[in-house]
């Protein structure tokens, strides 16, 4: 069986470009509070945030680190914070990773 993997991009208008992650990429998390309170039903008003993806290799962890996240968003809103945030800090460390992997 293959490795989870995730597309980056593919280009069908011109030269074919296909960037195969392992692992889950970007995943986001929402702020519950702020979705009860959204009665317009569209995004705007809605907190998210991309979450930390090291490690992560399938969708099932993936959604049980969003549902970890959301509840620390509920509980801190409206001030947002969750100790899965993505920080420009592990993000480039996260690609760092992965460029390593495939040299």
């Amino acid at each position: 069986m293959l490795p989870f993997c995730s597309l980056d991009s593919i280009d069908v208008n011109g030269k074919h470009l296909i960037k195969v992650y392992k692992g889950i990429k970007n995943w986001y998390a929402y702020c519950p509070t702020c979705r009860a309170n959204n009665t317009a039903g569209i995004n705007n008003g809605n907190f998210n945030q991309m979450i930390d993806t090291a490690g992560l290799v399938n969708f099932e962890q993936a959604e049980a680190r969003q549902k970890d996240a959301e509840g620390e968003y509920a509980v801190a809103h409206p001030n947002h914070q969750s100790k899965w945030d993505a920080t420009i800090e592990t993000v480039k460390e996260h690609n760092r990773t992965e460029e390593t992997e495939y040299e």
